[in-house]
């Protein structure tokens, strides 16, 4: 039987990102690993990444040429098969996973399975002379990607208008909301909302998709999840820094924050155009 290995590549290797691309922030990423597959979600740069590894055996009847290229053709499928299974169970928000659209819309089904078997997704392989290895990316951002598809399956979006609330504090603009959500056990998704509770003790929803540019969150992503974030990030007074004190729904997709932070961003126009415009942070464990 051949023995399947796995390879473990680097982060910089095959993702497409340069040093002088890097963020100063740490990237969080989601991994798999099985004997002979690797991968994981990246939900800061918003993409999927995977590879799949297996020795190459050439007997002396096989054409060494045309042998190495069948293994690739085989491998393609295993490994867009893999992508399939896993990718599906990424959450879009608090109620759905990308399984439950693809059950309940046939045309996101179509969509995203077109996507998965296109030649795009698959990178340029590796080989030694003893095994290959195949690589292959799913972006979540720009077109015919991922949140594309999601939004153009008609995926259900009451849409609401996001107006500055008034209040007695003195308004600033801020380009940036980040919150800290580390040690509430928060899980990623596409689209999470954002909550507050009033000084009545009643909660509201201050935050979601709908309130959101449609059109650049297709660009741009709606959130991005990071582990850590440069001190610099922490200290530019343009972002906004702020605490979720607790997760909300069941699946842990969700946050509350403090109400006298919700007042502080929501009183500005500026603020709010910029997170409607996808800049949006949640620190995670």
């Amino acid at each position: 039987m051949i023995k399947k290995i796995v390879l473990l590549l680097l982060f910089f290797s095959f993702c497409g990102i340069s040093a002088s691309d890097r963020s100063p922030a740490e990237f969080y990423v989601e991994s798999t690993h099985k004997d002979d597959f690797s991968a994981k979600t990246d939900w800061t740069n918003l993409y999927f990444h995977a590879s799949y590894s297996e020795e190459i055996k050439i007997s002396r009847q096989d054409n060494f040429i045309e042998k190495p290229n069948s293994l690739n053709s085989q491998m393609e499928q295993k490994i867009r098969q893999e992508i399939f299974e896993k990718v599906i169970k990424i959450s879009i928000d608090n109620e759905m996973r990308i399984e439950d659209l693809i059950d309940e819309n046939p045309l996101f089904k179509k969509l995203f399975t077109r996507l998965v078997f296109s030649s795009k997704v698959i990178l340029p392989s590796s080989q030694t002379e003893k095994k290959m290895t195949i690589y292959a990316r799913i972006d979540f951002k720009e077109k015919e990607n991922i949140l594309d598809l999601i939004l153009s399956s008609r995926y259900y979006i009451d849409k609401k208008e996001l107006k500055p609330i008034e209040s007695s504090y003195q308004p600033s603009s801020y380009e940036k909301l980040i919150i800290e959500a580390r040690g509430l056990q928060i899980k990623p998704s596409f689209f999470p909302k954002i909550y507050t509770i009033t000084p009545e003790n009643k909660k509201i929803l201050i935050y979601s998709l709908a309130y959101s540019d449609l059109k650049l969150v297709r660009k741009n992503g709606y959130v991005q999840f990071y582990k850590d974030l440069d001190k610099s990030e922490f200290e530019n007074k343009k972002n906004y820094y702020c605490s979720a004190y607790q997760s909300e729904s069941s699946k842990k997709t969700d946050i509350v924050i403090n109400y006298n932070d919700y007042i502080k961003f929501f009183s500005t126009p500026l603020s709010l155009k910029n997170l409607a415009e996808g800049n949006l942070i949640i620190l995670i464990d």
